[in-house]
């Protein structure tokens, strides 16, 4: 078969990997005659008089000349070798397993004794560069991780990624281009959940896009949103109780750390204590106090703007216009979250009350109120305000940051945009209209559904009409579908757990623990 790189496409793993052992080394019986020369040079010297000891010098050197050039002559062939074997993998159209073949010949021209610490180092970085969405997404991942290797499957990377007592385990193996998210099989963590009952395999692209890949998986299947759990009926655990301790040591524990106040004070607070009976134990019950920043800003962007504030007073014309100042109040303070620092309040409350605050259309949301604006105007900036001063006097960033992570996860905004989930919500909204026989709305119908999924991600790519489409997909004939508004994918994802409590040796409190 011939060497190029459009036949390496036909080629086994065992073939990729003879291709590398046996790429040609450069001859060397050229240098090695001129060293024969110099060393019957070297002998009409001893001849002439010369000392014996310079022969046997010169005997050496010409034995590890050769074994040196032998060395260089097959490192520069290795190293063409992989340059034109790693060729094929800037090509995507290959197919994974190909690609995994492609990686494995490599790892036979560069693996003698197992990869280098430089190599090691190439891999975490890939993988922490792949996980990224995870890490932004409150999952905090591991500084170090456990390695493996063999010359069948090469390095294998695995780990453990946690939130809130909830555990993923992770596993990278190079070779095959395999990523796994999935449950801790081994119980490395007695007190922590398990955040997936099976094992997710993608195999990510090169890149950015990889990561985008990761992205889109995790974020359908709820890793990148706060959990939402329950205790199974069999559980002597309740839900309230667990959420419970995880409130008291992730919030208040925080919140009494950086303000010094007692809990009865923290709890008692005039401001804090309708949000907390509203928007964490009713509406958000089951919510996990994570610190997700997406969620963050969903929730500042539902208590801070759109409840407790006139603008339900002054509702505009249309659901698609009052969901296109929602999406752009959502993304007016994403960029002022910062998951260490804490939320900007002054530049929250500069972006939610501005007068020149635009759609991405342009029309100002100011004029879209009309008479109403100043009202709310006011009602944002006060509420903006209340929750500067708890920030600043009773809570604390860290404690802030979770009550609105719960707060964007609500019943009141879980199928707003902003959300981890969102655009696997639009997927199932539109693939199922198709499959029911609906028509696409245009320009959607010629381009065709995935076309549909990738402008959805972002809704200010759609029409009015088309986003009016997805929130309530009209029905064709006796054709129907839900859109958005109704869509059983547009339900929280609820992770049920069978919970017991059990006492730890020398503790008198009681832990709780998943079977």
């Amino acid at each position: 078969m011939a060497d190029t790189p459009d036949a390496y496409e036909q080629m086994s793993l065992a073939r990729l990997r003879q291709i590398a052992e046996k790429r040609p080394v450069r001859n060397l019986y050229l240098r090695k005659a001129e060293l024969i020369d110099e060393l019957r040079t070297l002998d009409q010297r001893v001849a002439n008089g010369e000392p014996e000891d310079h022969v046997a010098h010169a005997s050496w050197k010409v034995d590890r000349s050769i074994e040196k050039f032998r060395e260089h002559s097959l490192q520069e062939g290795l190293d063409e070798a992989e340059r034109r074997i790693r060729d094929l993998l800037e090509r995507p159209q290959h197919s994974a397993s190909f690609q995994a073949g492609v990686r494995a010949a490599i790892a036979v021209m560069r693996w003698k004794e197992g990869p280098s610490d430089e190599d090691w180092g190439s891999y975490v970085d890939r993988l922490a560069d792949l996980l990224s969405p995870l890490a932004w997404a409150g999952w905090e991942i591991p500084e170090s991780y456990d390695s493996d290797f063999d010359f069948e499957h090469g390095p294998f990377l695995f780990g453990f990624l946690t939130r809130t007592n909830m555990v993923i385990t992770v596993g990278y193996e190079v070779n095959g281009n395999r990523l796994t998210l999935g449950p801790d099989e081994a119980v490395s963590f007695d007190s922590d959940l398990d955040m997936l009952d099976d094992v997710l395999e993608i195999h990510p692209s090169p890149g950015g896009e990889g990561r985008a890949e990761v992205e889109a998986i995790a974020g359908a299947h709820g890793l990148l949103d706060p959990t939402r759990l329950k205790a199974a009926e069999t559980s002597d655990v309740s839900t309230e109780k667990l959420l419970g301790q995880l409130y008291s040591e992730f919030v208040f524990a925080s919140a009494q750390r950086s303000s010094g106040l007692p809990i009865e004070t923290i709890l008692d607070d005039a401001s804090l204590k309708p949000y907390l009976g509203l928007a964490c134990f009713t509406a958000g019950h089951g919510v996990v106090p994570d610190l997700v920043p997406s969620a963050v800003a969903l929730g500042i962007a539902t208590w801070c703007w759109r409840n407790n504030t006139a603008v339900e007073a002054h509702h505009l014309p249309s659901d698609v216009l009052m969901a296109r100042v929602n999406i752009a109040a959502t993304k007016a303070v994403q960029d002022l979250i910062d998951p260490y620092e804490g939320v900007d309040w002054e530049a929250v409350e500069q972006a939610l009350t501005s007068e020149t605050w635009q759609l991405a259309d342009g029309r100002r949301i100011s004029a879209l109120f009309g008479d109403g604006w100043n009202e709310v105007k006011r009602t944002v900036r006060d509420q903006v305000r209340s929750w500067r001063r708890l920030d600043e006097e009773v809570l604390g960033p860290e404690a802030t940051m979770r009550l609105f992570s719960v707060g964007g996860a609500t019943s009141y905004s879980d199928r707003w945009w902003g959300q981890g989930r969102w655009t696997g919500i639009c997927r199932r909204v539109i693939l199922d209209a198709q499959t029911a026989g609906i028509p696409l709305p245009s320009p959607f119908d010629e381009q065709g559904a995935e076309s549909f999924i990738d402008a959805a991600a972002d809704p200010d790519n759609l029409t009015d009409a088309v986003l009016d489409w997805l929130i309530e997909v009209p029905p064709h004939g006796t054709a129907e579908s839900d859109g958005l508004r109704f869509h059983q994918a547009a339900r929280p994802i609820v992770r049920e757990f069978e919970l017991f409590e059990f006492t730890s040796w020398g503790d008198s409190e009681d832990d709780i623990e998943q079977t």
